[in-house]
């Protein structure tokens, strides 16, 4: 009985180990060849996302800029409003002003009486 492979049916079995590392050196070299290839275009994508982790971190710092002038602003229009408020709370109102009249009115009378009881 022989062996269940002939010769016949793997011809590389029969090359010398120069030839074997010879074809080796050539897969070798191919698989180099592609790695440079690759390499640029890992860095090229490695800027890119270094880029858009930058610009990701720009936009977040300005929208959280932005809500917080949102809320600044909304505070300060309600704090106009407030003051607004209080002030029209604070103006004079007719009902006010005719007792302040009236007691202006009355005093001066009360004085002026004064003034007339005392014979000036």
């Amino acid at each position: 009985m022989g062996s269940l492979v002939s010769a016949a049916d793997t011809p590389r079995t029969a090359e010398s180990p120069d030839v074997v590392l010879a074809r080796m050196d050539g897969k070798l070299d191919r698989l180099f060849d592609k790695v440079n290839d690759v390499l640029p275009r890992v860095a090229k994508l490695e800027d890119r996302t270094e880029n858009l982790e930058k610009t990701t971190l720009i936009l977040t710092k300005n929208a959280e800029a932005g809500e917080a002038t949102k809320i600044a602003l909304a505070l300060a229009l309600k704090e106009a409003e407030d003051q607004r408020r209080n002030q029209s709370e604070q103006t004079w109102t007719p009902k006010s002003r005719a007792i302040t009249g009236g007691s202006f009115l009355l005093g001066l009378i009360t004085l002026y009486l004064y003034w007339s009881s005392i014979g000036h």
